[in-house]
């Protein structure tokens, strides 16, 4: 009786795109699924997936999940609130700005280096690269 009744599978889109763009790319999104009233699945460059309209991203309106205004962020200037002095990722702590979005860290072991903050964010930059056991991504 306490059976658990699954919900309805989405009925297929009952009419094919007008043009069929799966698998071709548009700025950062490549084309993955139709799903209908001229709506389409994406792939961004970052890896996350996106809905949206095939004129909007063919119009240039949608370029990309939303991901290129956080890298924006990401390359940050002093004083900016995205990266300061003294934060710790994996083994480096940035010390100081050297400008133009670049930071020099101190690795855990002592070494110092040059990392831009994008890089940081992303965890690419973990350690110097020369320690014993680290590992930089």
């Amino acid at each position: 009786m306490n059976q658990r009744i699954r919900p309805p599978l989405p009925p297929e889109w009952p009419f094919p795109p007008s043009r069929d763009v799966t698998g071709r790319s548009f700025g950062d999104l490549v084309a993955l699924q139709y799903r209908g009233a001229g709506v389409w699945l994406w792939k961004c460059r970052c890896g996350n997936y996106v809905s949206a309209g095939l004129d909007a991203v063919e119009g240039g309106q949608t370029r990309d999940c939303g991901c290129r205004a956080q890298r924006r962020v990401w390359r940050s200037r002093p004083g900016s609130p995205a990266l300061r002095g003294g934060e710790v990722f994996g083994q480096l702590t940035t010390d100081r700005y050297a400008g133009d979005g670049l930071w020099i860290c101190r690795c855990d072991c002592g070494r110092e280096v040059t990392v831009s903050a994008g890089r940081l964010r992303l965890g690419q930059a973990r350690s110097c690269g020369l320690c014993p056991g680290a590992s930089t991504g």
